[in-house]
């Protein structure tokens, strides 16, 4: 007996005629007489129709195999493109607190920074305050000690000019009363005077 090969791509046949002429162009043998009972005919084209739908299931069974492997491939690539996201938004992050707190210490230490400032401001106030008036007292005192050394050199000047015109006065005195007082105004050295 020969028989011919089934096809994949065959659909489910309903109607018992067709599927029974499609039976016998299958796998009848080329030998019709002894093959002529109904029955018989039945059941093989009643098995050629479950093998074409066993094979059909097969092949639908393979494809939704393979769909379904290719869907896992895909869910695994987004799960680990999804975790790749979460890591990277974890690192990130970790940087934005880390700035964060160098933001929040520096801004800690520029506070430190201005109060240390408004004290030293507020020292240096203190201090030129202190300055001025130790300058005012200075002032005062140098005031006073410049008026002592005025009339000190007044009264120098005062008691120079005095003993100048008493000593002019004896110069005339004795010239007036030496024979020669002009030979000794000439050489005491005080006729300019």
């Amino acid at each position: 007996m020969k028989e011919a090969l089934v096809p994949t791509g065959a659909s489910t046949i309903k109607d018992p005629t067709v599927a029974l002429s499609v039976a016998s162009a299958i796998s009848f043998p080329l030998d019709k007489v002894a093959c002529q009972a109904e029955p018989d005919v039945v059941s093989i084209a009643l098995a050629a129709q479950s093998t074409i739908l066993a094979e059909k299931q097969i092949a639908e069974i393979c494809r939704s195999h393979c769909d379904a492997v290719e869907l896992i491939s895909s869910l695994k690539v987004e799960v680990a493109t999804e975790q790749n996201k979460a890591k990277s938004a974890i690192a990130d992050l970790a940087i934005i607190t880390t700035k964060a707190e160098a933001k929040e210490k520096k801004a800690e230490e520029e506070c430190a920074m201005a109060v240390v400032e408004e004290e030293k401001a507020n020292h240096v106030d203190l201090l030129w305050r202190a300055a001025e008036e130790t300058t005012n007292v200075a002032e005062e005192e140098k005031a006073k000690h410049v008026d002592l050394l005025q009339r000190s050199a007044e009264e120098r000047a005062k008691v120079i000019n005095t003993a100048l015109a008493k000593a002019k006065e004896e110069i005339k005195k004795t010239q007036s009363q030496s024979p020669g007082g002009e030979a000794c105004e000439r050489t005491s050295g005080f006729g300019g005077v």
